[in-house]
């Protein structure tokens, strides 16, 4: 970096602000490790995924709301998504109709935010597009995707790919 680069973020502006959501966490002040990832899942949300990470729409939309209020900048959602073990049916085919309606749910109160407190939200992306490796534990069997990829926690498979119903 050099010195005249400092004046220049200075008088620079974002045009909006993009973040991920996922779930909502309670912290406590007596936790050391409040601000890491962990956190106590929300006791107020009675649906979890799996991992048990808690699935919570109007936290969402209370983070809409608290962002556009500090920083009055367009917002753009850029990963949300749920985390499920997938189960291929004996018509080969994945049957998540948890994955369709978790970003259903989440758009919901997207539009509620642009709609009723007219927060600028420009866009949404859903995680993830294809299966993967899950980087928090390392497996396959944590499936993302709207796009089932034949690989199991072994490794196992050819990595063939298939639509789910979510697709």
């Amino acid at each position: 970096m050099e010195p005249e680069d400092a004046e220049l973020m200075r008088q620079g502006t974002l045009d909006f602000v993009s973040f991920s959501y996922y779930r909502s966490t309670v912290v406590s002040a007596k936790d050391p490790d409040w601000h890491l990832l962990g956190g106590t899942p929300n006791p107020l949300c009675v649906e979890k995924t799996p991992w048990g990470w808690a699935v919570d729409p109007l936290g969402l939309y209370y983070c809409l709301n608290e962002l556009y209020d500090r920083y009055q900048k367009p917002l753009f959602v850029a990963e949300n998504g749920i985390d499920a073990i997938d189960q291929v049916s004996d018509d080969g085919v994945v049957h998540d109709d948890y994955r369709c309606d978790y970003p259903a749910k989440h758009l919901h109160v997207i539009r509620g935010a642009i709609c009723l407190d007219h927060v600028p939200c420009i866009g949404y992306t859903m995680w993830g597009n294809v299966d993967l490796v899950s980087r928090s534990t390392g497996e396959m069997v944590k499936r993302y995707g709207s796009v089932c990829a034949d690989m199991d926690n072994k490794g196992d498979g050819i990595l063939k790919r298939s639509r789910k119903d979510s697709f």
